[in-house]
């Protein structure tokens, strides 16, 4: 029997149509042996991924805090990221997502 695994993914400042991709991901993942899940940042569990908008200056201040104190939580960024002060993996748009599950995955 396989185990079910799933990664939690906390997202900051992504716009409605790009968290629609992202919960239609976690939809469609329910019948594979690893799924998705989203969090919101001020919930009490610990993320798997850290899924940012480089564009949003607002959006990256708020991973900035959120991200200080878990410098090893994989990041992806999406869209321009002249800011980030570490490594992540960066996407551009439009998000789609079998770009985003081949970097989940």
């Amino acid at each position: 029997m396989n185990e079910t695994r799933s990664i939690v993914i906390v997202v900051f400042g992504l716009s409605q149509r790009e968290e629609r991709v992202l919960q239609t991901i976690c939809f469609i993942s329910q019948t594979r042996s690893r799924t998705y899940e989203l969090m919101n940042p001020n919930d009490a569990q610990e993320p798997d991924i850290a899924l940012v908008d480089g564009s949003d200056p607002v959006a990256m201040a708020n991973w900035q805090r959120f991200g200080a104190d878990r410098p090893l939580l994989p990041l992806v960024v999406v869209g321009d990221a002249a800011n980030l002060d570490r490594l992540g993996i960066k996407i551009e748009r439009p998000l789609m997502a079998t770009r985003l599950l081949s970097i989940f995955d």
